[in-house]
Formats: structure tokens, sequence, C-alpha cells
């Protein structure tokens, strides 16, 4: 039967004790070891005693942690005696499966987060774009605006067919606004709702937003993208991306000089 995680850490306690009896090295690092452990035990007792409500994410979280901690610490040679060195990269696996969880449920709790801003001429994946050679637009002008979008949620889905895996969906809403000098909107615009359905849950998301100049006067002008996550109702807005308009017959007067 499955260890539970406050068991996985009481028995990783009891073997860093041991080791520190056994070993002729120097201690510094093994009590420091021991002390985190006890720590992070008094923690989840705390927990299921109910002196710290926390929430369903912030429990998963340091469940996933300490089983995490507890399968690393079954690598070192004083768990595993006759291990062969398979089995210790499938302890090491089991691990960063598990610390890949906790940041899961970690990212849960935090604010949803965007990056990015970009003005592109050509998006083709998470990190890989081309820049536009110039921020200086001329009404009717074209432009993709990429944007990374962190601590979003995507929910599991049960398929009808019993031969398909769940699946994770995705749900975006994203717009924009258009501000001039005085701080007057002068272009705004709602796009669809983003739906992303993967199989996996996904843990790195970009969108990139088609962008069309208005017919705006000459001068400077601000973008400021607005990201939604429509799974749970959060926001988070770019920093303002600053660009220029030129005058409409500044091409033809350069030409005729």
């Amino acid at each position: 039967e499955p260890l539970t995680s406050t068991q996985h850490l009481a028995r990783s306690i009891e073997l860093l004790k041991q080791q520190r009896l056994e070993s002729t090295a120097p201690e510094d690092s093994l009590l420091v070891s021991v002390r985190l452990l006890e720590l992070l035990q008094r923690k989840l007792n705390s927990i299921s005693r109910h002196d710290s409500p926390m929430s369903n994410d912030e429990l998963a979280y340091w469940q996933q942690q300490v089983d995490a901690l507890a399968l690393t610490l079954e690598t070192q040679p004083i768990t595993t005696e006759g291990t062969t060195e398979q089995q210790e990269h499938q302890l090491t696996f089991a691990a960063i499966e598990r610390l890949e969880q906790a940041t899961d449920h970690l990212r849960s709790m935090a604010g949803l987060r965007v990056r990015g801003g970009q003005l592109c001429s050509r998006i083709s994946g998470f990190g890989q774009y081309q820049l536009l050679d110039s921020t200086t637009f001329a009404p009717g002008d074209q432009a993709l605006v990429y944007v990374e979008v962190e601590n979003f949620e995507s929910q599991p889905s049960e398929t009808s067919d019993s031969a398909e895996p769940n699946q994770w969906t995705t749900r975006l809403n994203a717009s924009y606004a258009i501000y001039d000098s005085s701080g007057s909107v002068v272009q705004q615009r709602q796009y669809p709702l983003i739906e992303d359905i993967a199989r996996k849950r996904r843990r790195d998301f970009y969108v990139h937003l088609p962008l069309t100049v208005g017919d705006l006067d000459a001068g400077q002008y601000e973008l400021q993208v607005i990201i939604e996550d429509a799974n749970r109702s959060t926001s988070a807005t770019l920093p303002v991306v600053k660009f220029s308009v030129k005058s409409r017959n500044a091409n033809v007067d350069s030409v005729a000089r």
C-alpha cells in the first residue's frame, strides 16, 4: 500500500537521523536536512489539526512537496542498498512529477500573469517571433501582438469515449485599447474566446493578437492589452506598449522631396 505524505516524511526523518549516527562525514548538511523535514512535519500536523486553515490547492502543494522530497531522499545510498540505477532513475522521475504537480497547485494560488507585448510581423510558436523593424505605423498597417500567459487554469474534462484520455481545457478572453496622448480611447477590440483543448495539462501558453491600426491621426499612442482567464474570472494587464502613427502623406512627401 502506498505511503501517505506524512508517512513518507516520518520515514525520511528517521533515515536521516540514522545516517547522522552512522556517518563519519561533517553533520552540518544532515542536520539542516533533518531540521527542514521536522519543520515540514510540524506544518502538516498543524494542517491536519485544522489549526491553520488552508485551501485545497495549498494543502495539495505541501503534500506534493513532501512526497517529492521523500522520493529524492530515497535515491540516496542509505535507502537504496541493492537498488539498481534504473530504479533510482524511476524514483527521480517520480520526484520530478510530484514537483511539477506541486508547481501546478502553486500557480493556481497565484494571480494571472502576462508577459510580452512585442509587436511582431510573424509568430511561429512559444517564444518564437519576428519583431517589426519599426513601431511607427500608418493607418491600415497590421501587426501581431505576442503575449505569454502564466498561472492560468486548465480544467480537466472527461471524454464520452472511454478509450480517450481526459483532456484539459484552457479558456482565455483578450481585448485591447489604444490611447492617444490625452489619455482618450481611440480604438479598442474584444477578441473571440480563445479555447485550447489538450491531452496534457499545459504549463506554458501564448496568444498572438492581430492588430490593424485604424484611422488615427499622426502622433504618439499607447496600446494596453488585457487577458482574462475565463475558467476562474481573473485578469491581468500587459505593460503599456508605445508606438507612433505617421501622417498619411508622410511617404508621398518624402518621395516628392
